[in-house]
């Protein structure tokens, strides 16, 4: 009896650990504050290059997208970017790895082998391919549909939804909440030197209107500076954007739509 009740005080014991455990990281995801990044550059002539960033409390641990290899990857990191947990570090290629592969090349007779008739010719190859292919897109294209048609359907979809007073309301309400999460998210660190041009200087300027209202647009470590005499679409210079963000406002902004008789009702119509 005694060892029964030992196992059970030790299994006990490890059963409020991990709830403990469980509910520190609860905790520490909706409390803690989530930090996020966003680096974009353009130097004039070159490609443009992109990096988004979140991390957690004290940078611990951080997820990226970011060019690696020549190419954008999830990148996972841990011990402040010190060790790289996903994707792997890649073996150096063997001294055969970067070789390429011949590539064969069939001409006339190699093909009238194999398909045991020496009279068959590229010509009639290709157009016997030509027809195959043809009559396979016949089969496979759908039906055209009247676009026009649907969309007006669309339209009067809903604008019939648009008339209900509940769905309006529940609109209003969804579109009330998002602007409250974007004032709780919105970056605190803006960092910018850009020259753009969208090609016609009256959208230039009216580009330029739309930014100068975004605060921290025109701060000190920022310069945007638009471009109205090209006709050309372009942007030069680099950005950097951060911020930081509290799951409990998501978890918040979920709950109340959830519990909003007329949003649910409008998801569930």
């Amino acid at each position: 009896m005694a060892v029964f009740f030992t196992i059970l005080k030790w299994v006990g014991i490890v059963f409020l650990a991990l709830v403990i455990a469980l509910l520190a990281i609860l905790a520490y995801c909706l409390l803690l504050p989530m930090g996020y990044g966003i680096k974009g550059s353009h130097p004039p002539g070159g490609k443009y290059s992109v990096s988004i960033r979140a991390w957690g409390f004290l940078r611990f641990w951080q997820v990226a997208m970011m060019e690696i290899a020549g190419e954008y990857q999830l990148a996972i990191f841990a011990f402040w970017g010190k060790l790289r947990l996903y994707p792997g570090r890649k073996k150096k290629d063997s001294p055969g790895d970067n070789e390429e592969m011949p590539q064969n090349v069939l001409d006339e007779e190699d093909i009238a082998d194999i398909l045991g008739d020496r009279e068959v010719s590229l010509e009639d190859l290709t157009q016997e391919s030509q027809q195959v292919i043809k009559d396979a897109n016949k089969e496979k294209s759908p039906k055209k549909t009247n676009s026009k048609k649907q969309i007006s359907n669309r339209v009067g979809d809903f604008h019939k939804k648009w008339k209900d007073e509940h769905n309006r309301s529940a609109i209003q309400f969804f579109l009330k909440k998002i602007v409250w999460l974007i004032k709780k998210t919105k970056p605190n660190i803006l960092h910018a030197d850009v020259e753009f041009s969208l090609g016609d200087p009256a959208l230039t300027g009216l580009a330029t209107g739309v930014i100068s209202l975004c605060p921290g647009c025109y701060g000190k470590k920022t310069s945007i500076v638009p471009d109205f005499e090209s006709e050309y679409i372009y942007a030069n210079g680099w950005i950097e954007i951060k911020g930081i963000v509290f799951f409990v406002h998501i978890v918040y902004l979920i709950v109340s739509i959830f519990f909003n008789k007329d949003c649910r009702r409008l998801m569930q119509s």
